[in-house]
């Protein structure tokens, strides 16, 4: 659950399943890599629900634990999430930012899904910041890796929304 429920575009019960997730495991008293991720999928869920400032509030945590812990995947995805809020905000500059530093950080471990949905932010970003040939190359970059994983593959709607978004 949560983490399908994003997928499936469930962001409400995404929210609900992680939510008791993450207090399950800080009641425990757990700091592995699954108490890093499961804030950050829960910060993915609320991002989708348009809570923005609670999902920034869960990631810059994320982001301090995984500094404490050398986590650089949950760091890479957290960035994501940070990146994708502040591009649905229209904070471009920002959001652009935040999409080159995940790249850098996410590029070494392969996940093209999550790759190709950055590239796609950093087009966006592109476009609204006034550079249509540097979002056209983007785009062209991310096209292989949506072929190679399909559209779809996690984050529902509003990540679905993102990719229509840039391929317009």
């Amino acid at each position: 659950f949560g983490l399908a429920d994003i997928v499936a575009d469930r962001q409400r019960a995404a929210v609900e399943w992680l939510r008791r997730g993450v207090d399950a495991l800080a009641a425990l008293g757990e700091t592995d890599a699954r108490a890093v991720m499961a804030p950050s999928q829960l910060a993915l869920a609320l991002a989708g629900t348009g809570e923005h400032e609670l999902a920034e509030a869960l990631c810059t945590e994320v982001l301090r634990l995984c500094t404490e812990q050398g986590d650089r995947w949950a760091r890479g995805y957290t960035l994501h999430t940070l990146a994708l809020s502040a591009i649905v905000r229209k904070e471009y500059r920002h959001g652009a930012d935040l999409c080159t530093e995940c790249i850098r950080v996410l590029y070494p471990f392969g996940n093209k899904a999550t790759l190709a949905n950055v590239l796609e932010m950093l087009a966006l970003a592109a476009v609204a910041l006034g550079n249509p040939d540097r979002a056209a190359l983007l785009q062209g970059a991310a096209h292989p890796l949506w072929q190679a994983t399909g559209v779809r593959l996690f984050g529902g709607t509003f990540l679905y929304a993102l990719h229509v978004q840039c391929a317009d």
